[in-house]
């Protein structure tokens, strides 16, 4: 399937995974729209080795079901808290969170085997049970920041604080 017909979600492009999004940037030089992608293990932004936006658009790429990709992850990890995990950032960020921040959401999760830990308030700050990091609870506007893991040890906090 062309780049430019595929639909947005990640595809595959040789051995590399890369997620189209459903942004387009326009071309100064050819003035043509095309697709935003990123290679989803760097970050980086996608060409393909393409030389011309025709190239770029006319690539042979390959759809992938995300659903696809979960039996290969090594360690197991809870879907729904996966699913959180990018919410939480696309939300806070909107498509302005990077997919490098969005990679890092879920790789910080813990294996669905990993320990259970519990947020304790101390002060202003709340501290991880299982490590004892600190952390802020509370963005610079008063926000409550939705502290499901811990970004230290990665253990499930459920994002509940014990007083």
């Amino acid at each position: 399937m062309r780049l430019i017909d595929a639909p947005i979600g990640i595809f595959r492009f040789d051995s590399e995974l890369v997620l189209k999004t459903e942004y387009y940037s326009e071309d100064k030089r050819s003035g043509k729209y095309i697709p935003d992608c990123y290679i989803i293990r760097t970050g980086e932004y996608f060409w393909g080795g393409a030389k011309t936006v025709n190239e770029l658009i006319n690539l042979d790429v390959e759809p992938v079901d995300f659903a696809e990709l979960l039996p290969t992850v090594t360690d197991t990890i809870n879907r729904q808290a996966a699913i959180d995990a990018i919410k939480e950032r696309y939300y806070k960020y909107g498509r302005f969170a990077k997919i490098e921040e969005l990679v890092w959401s879920i790789e910080k999760l813990p294996s669905a085997q990993s320990k259970r830990g519990k947020w304790i308030r101390d002060g202003h700050h709340i501290r991880c049970d299982q490590c004892g990091i600190y952390m802020c609870d509370t963005d610079r506007e008063g926000d409550k920041i939705p502290n499901n893991f811990c970004p230290n040890c990665g253990s499930y906090n459920g994002g509940k604080i014990n007083d």
